[in-house]
């Protein structure tokens, strides 16, 4: 499966020279990926990741427009998506010893397979679109057997390899958005920071 974060962007009047407005990312994104690669994915639907705001970048936090009067209020940006798709053919086969440790009860996968999830998201401090644990913890679960490999071609402080290696998977990641120093302390010490306990081994190219 492939799963996306994306959340939409407001166009400040001062910036755009025209009127607040909302760029709608998440169809954008839906379209391309189902434009460009037609023959090779399927889309499975987006969920609602509704969100309480905690970075200036999306505009949430703030209230925008006119005050306590009509016709020009505007919504607080609270809420991200998670694009599904997923790649068309035959899924390896898992082994079943591994299967039988990846089951979910029905209690937990009726709370996962609903469309709009309420958790709260993190203060911004080490770069900006960080997100919760318990965004890829429960993607991890919903879409991965124990033993297999999670990807994540937008690294960041390496949350979703961090949390695939506490739930028994394999992780690789890419991030080139920092210098090489700075990234590499970042990474480290959020995968390796408590994470002693599982049979790990890191590798940094």
């Amino acid at each position: 499966k492939l799963c996306i974060n994306i959340g939409d962007q407001f166009l400040r009047a001062i910036k755009n020279k025209r009127v607040y407005q909302i760029v709608p990312l998440h169809s954008l994104l839906i379209n391309d990926i189902l434009r460009d690669f037609r023959d090779e994915v399927v889309y499975l639907g987006s969920i609602n990741w509704n969100k309480v705001s905690t970075s200036n970048t999306s505009g949430g936090g703030h209230i925008m427009g006119s005050i306590f009067y009509p016709r020009n209020g505007y919504f607080f940006i609270n809420r991200e998506y998670i694009a599904i798709f997923r790649k068309l053919g035959k899924d390896p086969r898992p082994d079943p010893e591994l299967k039988a440790k990846s089951y979910i009860p029905i209690e937990k996968w009726r709370e996962l397979f609903k469309d709009n999830w309420n958790f709260p998201g993190i203060p911004q401090e080490e770069h900006d679109a960080m997100f919760p644990e318990e965004l890829p913890r429960r993607l991890i679960k919903m879409y991965s057997f124990i033993g297999d490999t999670i990807l994540d071609p937008f690294l960041g402080s390496g949350t979703t390899s961090k949390t695939a290696v506490e739930m028994g998977r394999n992780s690789i990641g890419f991030e080139i958005g920092f210098n090489r120093d700075n990234w590499k302390n970042i990474i480290r010490k959020k995968i390796e920071s408590g994470i002693n306990r599982y049979p790990a081994k890191f590798n940094y190219l």
